[in-house]
């Protein structure tokens, strides 16, 4: 445990130092931005900004300083990807300034836990790739805009039954059955007359969307994304400094 402290104790140091040194050249030769005009209201999602590599110290011991500088506008964020082995030394010694008077918002990056156990963590659980009939069971009480052919409902989902259809020859086939509470009407939809389903309520869509981009995230499982926020008014110049195995 000791050891694993002086580890962490020394990255940060070590960032912090090399950091202050090429941050003091750098700020000799880049001025600093003008004022800027009073700029209109943030965006709801920062801008992403390119921040790229700008100076690479090596060592012996098998460590290295990276150091990235650029702009952001306003609200702005950037994305690093690194190895997962990787992270915890690079949060231990990450150094990030936002030098014309803005300030550091929030560093963010993906869980390091089991995929099944992530995708458990969503109001819409899809760890064993469900079926759309057992999606929608989950979906009960959610609002749903269902083209079926060439007609268009919306209303509120009851959930899915499973019916006997009749057929020309042989025996009744089972098909899978939406049921939609429309006004005061209850409207039972086949699934398979479905052309499109769109839900209405923007917080579960996106959780949705979460839990597959964190399926997406999971086929890469050598690199992770780290993104680093900004926030502030106009142009401004930001430095990112960390230690990393090499």
């Amino acid at each position: 445990m000791f050891t694993h402290l002086l580890r962490t104790t020394r990255l940060m140091a070590l960032s912090a130092a090399i950091g202050t040194a090429i941050g003091a050249a750098a700020n000799a030769q880049t001025p600093a931005q003008p004022p800027q005009a009073p700029q209109p209201a943030a965006a709801a999602q920062p801008q992403q900004a390119d921040v790229p590599v700008r100076a690479v110290v090596l060592f012996a011991s098998g460590v290295g300083y990276f150091e990235h500088f650029g702009t952001v506008h306003g609200d702005g964020s950037t994305e690093l990807r690194f190895k997962t082995a990787q992270i915890n030394d690079i949060l231990k010694s990450l150094v990030l300034q936002d030098l014309d008077g803005g300030q550091v918002s929030t560093v963010t990056y993906p869980s390091q836990d089991p995929i099944s156990k992530i995708l458990k963590s969503f109001q819409v659980d899809i760890t064993n790739n469900p079926p759309l009939a057992d999606l929608l069971n989950q979906l009960r009480g959610a609002r749903l805009t269902v083209t079926a052919q060439a007609e268009k409902l919306t209303g509120t989902i009851l959930g899915v039954e499973t019916k006997r259809k009749p057929v020309e020859k042989g025996e009744p086939v089972q098909v899978a059955v939406l049921n939609l509470l429309t006004g005061a009407t209850i409207r039972s939809i086949e699934l398979d007359s479905v052309n499109s389903l769109a839900l209405e309520d923007p917080a579960l869509q996106e959780e949705l969307n979460k839990a597959l981009a964190a399926l997406a995230q999971a086929r890469d499982q050598d690199k992770k994304p780290v993104t680093i926020n900004f926030r502030g008014q106009g142009q401004r110049r930001v430095r990112i400094g960390y230690v990393v195995e090499t």
